[in-house]
């Protein structure tokens, strides 16, 4: 059978003819009834009410409500904003997946976050791979505190630089002390830096006067490590010759006045063996200091 037009009531002509092709068929306030099956490329209504409604080609609508169900799709190329979603199985993300306001999240391997990360109400993360924590803290490897302390598992802790202790400090083993070597002169290393210990030994003989500088490193100040009413021991060995000595040292930079064993300072080294120099230096002021120094030659 050949497919029929429907027919309608021209009120023009006044006459029952066939609905013409392009026209539009206007069912303002009416309603279709029985309807199976609309065979067309393009539907287009306002509103669509009913139990059910099946497509076998394309739907494209500006708004949907109520529950839409399909078949699995391989692509679905965009989505609106979407008020919720539940997803009660695997959700595969090939690309960058971006979210705010996340409660919960359950990861295995890593996270790449773009501000802080709070675990529970005790730890956060920073960007830059700080943790800040309260409470009790367990690690499995070894947590490093600034850059001169390393707590390791057993519970050692490693200190580069000058540690200052409020109260008691137990060592439960041998007591000793790192000896920064340099295969060197002292004249040709004037910097004393205590970032790197408290002992310096010079293993090339002394053959000229010299001033050692004392200071934490090329960034930090004796100063802006010590209080007032600290007191630190620095001990400088040297390869001892007669002619190399050192009668007076210098406080990030700036000159001091030592207070020598016997009352006078060096003014010349030992014939052989090494010179020891031993520094108090007792912090009294902002950058003041009492040196108390003295000079013994082991041979």
């Amino acid at each position: 059978m050949a497919d029929r037009f429907p027919l309608i009531a021209n009120p023009s002509t006044r006459q029952i003819e066939e609905l013409s092709v392009a026209d539009n068929l206007d069912l303002t306030g009416n309603s279709i009834v029985g309807l199976s099956t609309i065979s067309t490329n393009t539907l287009t209504v306002n509103t669509v009410t009913g139990t059910s409604l099946n497509f076998s080609g394309n739907v494209l609508a500006s708004t949907l409500t109520g529950t839409l169900q399909t078949a699995a799709q391989p692509n679905v190329t965009s989505l609106g904003t979407l008020a919720s979603l539940n997803v009660t199985g695997d959700v595969s993300i090939g690309g960058t997946l971006t979210y705010e306001d996340v409660t919960n999240v359950d990861s295995v391997g890593l996270i790449t976050a773009r501000n802080g990360i709070v675990v529970g109400s005790g730890v956060t993360v920073s960007p830059d791979g700080d943790v800040f924590a309260v409470g009790v803290s367990t690690f499995n490897g070894n947590v490093l505190v600034g850059s001169g302390i390393t707590l390791s598992p057993d519970g050692n802790a490693f200190h580069t630089g000058i540690v200052t202790a409020r109260s008691g400090v137990d060592f439960s083993s041998l007591l000793r002390e790192g000896v920064n070597i340099t295969a060197g002169k002292l004249s040709d290393n004037l910097n004393i830096d205590l970032s790197n210990g408290m002992v310096h030994l010079f293993t090339t003989t002394e053959t000229t006067t010299s001033t050692p500088n004392i200071r934490i490193d090329g960034s930090n100040s004796l100063n802006s490590k010590m209080g007032i009413g600290e007191a630190i021991t620095v001990v400088i060995i040297v390869t001892a010759a007669a002619g190399g000595y050192s009668a007076q040292l210098t406080i990030d930079g700036s000159a001091v006045t030592e207070e020598w064993n016997g009352g006078s300072a060096p003014s010349a080294g030992g014939s052989g063996g090494y010179d020891v120099y031993n520094h108090n230096i007792i912090k009294t002021a902002d950058a003041t200091y009492v040196v108390l120094s003295n000079l013994i030659n082991y041979a």
